[in-house]
Order: C-alpha cells, then sequence, then structure tokens
C-alpha cells in the first residue's frame, strides 16, 4: 500500500493595497486593448494599435501574476513607478523652465505623488515583502 504524501499548501493573504493596485493593472490593460483595437478598425495607425494591444496583453500578464505574489510583477511594477517618478520630476523641471502654466506643471504632482506611494508601499511595506517572498 502506497502511502500518499501531501503537500502543505501555504495560503497567502493578499494585502490590501496590492488588491487596489491589482484592479489598477486590470483597468490598464483593458484600456489598452480597447483604444488599440479601436485605433486598428478606425484605420489609424498600425504600429500604435499594435504597441496598444501589445502593451494590454503585457499587463494581463502582470496581473495575473501580481495578484498570485510572483515577485517578478512586483519588480515589473516597480521600474514602471521608479520611471515615472523619474518623468515626472523630469516634466516638472522642465515645465518651469519652458514656460508651461502653474496649473499644468500643479496639475503634474497627483501622478508624481501616486507613483512615489506604489514605489514605495512595494518595496518597503513588511506585509507586502512577506505576501511576494513565500513560494
Amino acid at each position: 500500500m502506497a502511502v500518499k504524501k501531501h503537500k502543505t499548501e501555504v495560503k497567502k493573504t493578499v494585502p490590501t493595497w496590492v488588491k487596489v493596485i491589482s484592479i489598477f493593472l486590470i483597468i490598464q490593460a483593458a484600456m489598452c486593448i480597447v483604444v488599440g483595437v479601436f485605433i486598428l478598425f478606425m484605420g489609424g495607425y498600425l504600429l500604435a494599435a499594435a504597441f496598444l494591444i501589445l502593451a494590454g496583453i503585457v499587463y494581463l500578464k502582470v496581473w495575473m501574476d501580481f495578484k498570485r505574489g510572483k515577485n517578478w510583477a512586483r519588480i515589473f511594477i516597480l521600474v514602471l513607478m521608479a520611471i515615472a517618478v523619474l518623468t515626472s520630476i523630469l516634466g516638472f523641471i522642465l515645465g518651469i523652465y519652458s514656460g508651461l502654466e502653474p496649473l499644468d506643471i500643479i496639475g503634474m504632482i497627483p501622478g508624481l505623488v501616486i507613483s512615489a506611494m506604489v514605489f514605495y508601499y512595494l518595496k518597503y511595506n513588511k506585509e507586502v515583502i512577506k505576501f511576494f517572498k513565500i513560494k
């Protein structure tokens, strides 16, 4: 008689803000795909449509693995947020010196703050780090 060995499964508790970020990822994916298909059917630029559809597919893959706690997806989002922070800061600096209106420059602040908060949360929150480290 064979003895079955049972693998002990560890149930991961998904942190609340990981769920929130997951929702934004799926919205981003859907928007990319819908806009890409719209551009394609409207006779727009084929390259732009293909890029948006491909980006949407990438976002879907990131979304699926992010909500499952795959660390590569967390790192991918960290890189995107770092780029967003840097481009926001650069846009802010260039906007001041290029003569943008004050409201345009102030309008860049929410994107900078949100990107920085997501980066900080995914990089330093102990609960998030634990969620993405459990195999």
